[in-house]
């Protein structure tokens, strides 16, 4: 098996090699908007060999139709009177409950400070909206989003040329010689792609006309549809600016490209929490155009939760894998004195309980599947946090935290870590438990400079001045 640093070096050099920026389907320059799942692909057969489970059942397609349908009448971006809007935002659906509200942390923190003459437009999460929401000029993007996806169920599909498929074809095989695969399909992938594209550009141009924003700014550029804002507003001369919403580093594909290459759908600026993020990342815009400015949510949480630790306390931070879990099991049963918190992906919620139920056996685990107690003050309140490469984890040490990084696949994304009395690493579950026993009185003090910058809000907010004077 290969490791995920392996993978996005080999991945890289081969669509260099072969030029496939330059790959066009129907006079799509395709490659940029499925690179991100083919990488995924990829890592599933040569990394890992677990799947992302999410819950895409008849329920949620349902809620996906009634939320077009209620919001179709209600928060429609066409019924906007046509004018022109100094900021628009493509905020990230996926909220966290605070107790009265569900709260996109990554730019609610900062919106009251702005210029009101803000437009905020949230995607779906899941298919559908998590309420009641607090943010103010909110329109939702369902009445064009739930009909591309659905796009591949209608009838009288146009057909990719034979053309097209040849060159298809021709990639797929690319690939499998490549990494020794004896099959590797994407011609599925990369027409969906082209039917969606086909049925958003067109309403994404008419919503532009409305609205006529000065600047965008985005969470998650490498969701299709953000990519596909990006290139029209690239195309009208609209700076698009993202702003950091979780892990990047050297090994997350979406950050990461060939050198010299230029990317329609990625944004002009991007705005990261702290330097150490951004140490080498090969992003496809200028070295000046990535600022350092800081987390708005984490500095607002840090000052306003007040509870003690809890030294016997462990939170497992899921990442959607059936590994981890069985990690965790095996360590709870080996410290049967700690409360072992096995705190589930936001994705998971609704599934986690039965996912885990076999795996998660031992009476010292706790699963929590929703947002009742917030991350950080399951942070404030407990020693150790277990992960392999999720953001918290390094969100965790803004809370003295000590964690454990935990070397499955995908730990790569933190091994420039140095270890310390705050951070660990562990091969297995004798080593974490080790780690745990020893670990425990050590003093620590909150070390994250480099990760987090301070005063947010007045940065992000000066950023977005700078962008409004030019």
């Amino acid at each position: 098996m290969k490791t995920q640093k392996d993978l996005i070096k080999e991945f890289i050099d081969f669509e260099t090699k072969h030029s496939l920026f330059d790959l066009k389907i129907e006079n799509i320059n395709i490659w940029q908007f499925i690179r991100f799942e083919v990488c995924f692909l990829l890592e599933n057969e040569l990394v890992t060999k677990y799947s992302e489970q999410t819950d895409k059942n008849s329920k949620t397609i349902l809620n996906g139709l009634k939320e077009f349908v209620v919001n179709s009448i209600f928060n429609n971006p066409f019924k906007i009177k046509k004018q022109q809007t100094d900021l628009l935002i493509l905020n990230h659906p996926r909220r966290k409950f605070n107790g009265e509200y569900f709260l996109d942390i990554y730019t609610d923190p900062f919106l009251s400070e702005l210029n009101p003459d803000y437009i905020v437009f949230e995607q779906f999460f899941n298919l559908k909206h998590l309420r009641p929401s607090k943010t103010k000029n909110m329109y939702y993007l369902d009445v064009i989003e739930f009909p591309s996806r659905i796009v591949d169920y209608l009838p009288f599909q146009k057909k990719l040329s034979e053309h097209d498929c040849k060159k298809i074809k021709s990639l797929e095989l690319l690939i499998c010689k490549e990494w020794k695969l004896n099959s590797f399909s994407i011609s599925n992938l990369a027409y969906r792609k082209v039917k969606r594209y086909n049925y958003l550009i067109p309403k994404l141009e008419k919503l532009f006309n409305i609205i006529n924003p000065k600047n965008i700014l985005m969470v998650v550029s490498y969701s299709f549809l953000n990519q596909l804002i990006t290139i029209i507003a690239k195309e009208r001369r609209i700076p698009v600016t993202e702003l950091q919403h979780g892990t990047i580093g050297e090994y997350h594909i979406g950050y990461n490209f060939p050198k010299g290459i230029e990317v329609p759908s990625f944004p002009d600026a991007f705005l990261a929490w702290g330097e150490a993020w951004v140490n080498g990342v090969s992003f496809p815009i200028k070295k000046e155009h990535v600022k350092v400015v800081g987390f708005p949510n984490i500095e607002i949480e840090e000052s306003s939760i007040n509870v003690n630790k809890n030294q016997k306390q462990i939170v497992v931070l899921s990442q959607l894998r059936a590994d981890l879990a069985d990690f965790s099991n095996k360590i709870a049963l080996q410290m049967p004195s700690n409360k072992i918190i096995f705190k589930a992906h936001p994705e998971e919620y609704s599934n986690a309980k039965l996912k885990y139920k076999n795996i998660l056996t031992a009476k010292n685990v706790e699963i929590i599947d929703n947002d009742d107690i917030q991350l950080y003050e399951l942070f404030k309140q407990s020693t150790f946090v277990l992960g392999i490469n999720s953001t918290a984890i390094i969100e965790a040490l803004y809370f003295n935290c000590k964690m454990v990084i935990l070397k499955l696949s995908g730990w790569e994304y933190f091994e420039d870590l140095k270890e310390s009395d705050q951070i660990h690493f562990a091969n297995n579950d004798i080593e974490v438990v080790e780690i745990l026993k020893t670990a425990y009185n050590i003093n620590i003090e909150n070390k994250t400079s480099d990760y987090f910058e301070r005063n947010a809000i007045i940065n992000i907010k000066k950023h977005l001045d700078i962008l409004n004077e030019s």
